[in-house]
């Protein structure tokens, strides 16, 4: 009788398959990341692989008409994103919102309709760095020890690193949000310690937004705060770890984020 694979021949065989799919698309569509899959495969699960996989060859099979290299490279990103969310054990949803509430926010501070859809779709990509952290460190129910937090904390660097090189626009800006959206307006953050407006906006702007969706999520620590309690504890953060223009702005969402938040989970903003 022949032998069945092994567990770790067979995510060896996954990961070869990632890496051979992934990398053939990317060098034909032209697109950024043409060294993403050897190293991302290496840190890969087998289920994670084969959802990557699946997300990435489905999708272009089935889509007409052909898009650009470009939108390609955002199209990959954002499985990516989705991808990172189900690796950390969530149910894929928290990119989107984040892009909602950015969209929403950049509108509040005045910025035009165009530049709003751009952080609102390179928003989507914050955690994307999150897919190179361990899994039992992500999904720890308990506190991290500091290694562990170390670890997590290097997934801006991760996701920046992905994304940066892009030959998209918002790829390439979802990339400096990757970086930023740990830094704290009092210079306290991660990983670069940059203080006040030295922070990108779009970072600033994610920073707040991203820790609104953490306090109105379940954890396995604590049940989700409301949205006006979770509105409270940003308020607490102005001028420390928030830019209070920031403050402002998403405070001024609040009617909006009440009455569509829950739509919002379910809302993907248009690529």
């Amino acid at each position: 009788m022949q032998n069945e694979p092994s567990s770790s021949q067979s995510s060896g065989q996954a990961r070869k398959l990632i890496t051979l799919a992934s990398t053939a698309w990317l060098i034909a569509s032209g697109t950024m990341l043409a060294t993403l899959s050897p190293g991302l495969a290496a840190h890969l699960s087998l289920d994670l692989a084969l959802v990557i996989a699946l997300g990435i060859a489905v999708p272009m099979a089935l889509r007409k008409p052909k898009p650009t290299a470009g939108d390609e490279g955002l199209e990959l990103a954002l499985h990516l994103a989705r991808a990172a969310e189900r690796h950390e054990g969530r149910s894929g949803k928290h990119h989107q919102r984040i892009g909602f509430i950015a969209r929403a926010v950049a509108n509040r501070m005045g910025l035009s309709d165009e530049r709003c859809t751009e952080i609102g779709q390179a928003a989507m990509l914050h955690d994307v760095g999150k897919i190179w952290v361990d899994q039992d460190v992500i999904r720890k129910p308990g506190r991290l020890t500091e290694e562990e937090r170390e670890e997590m904390s290097r997934h801006v660097e991760h996701g920046a690193a992905l994304l940066q090189e892009s030959s998209n626009p918002i790829v390439r800006l979802g990339g400096l949000i990757a970086r930023t959206h740990h830094e704290r307006w009092d210079g306290t953050g991660y990983p670069a310690g940059l203080m006040g407006e030295s922070i990108p906006l779009e970072g600033r702007i994610v920073a707040a937004c991203d820790v609104l969706d953490a306090l109105t999520s379940d954890r396995p620590y604590r049940p989700a705060m409301s949205l006006e309690q979770a509105l409270d504890v940003i308020e607490l953060g102005r001028g420390s770890r928030f830019d209070p223009k920031v403050v402002d702005a998403l405070q001024a969402c609040r009617t909006l984020l009440s009455e569509t938040y829950v739509e919002s989970t379910t809302r993907r903003i248009s690529v």
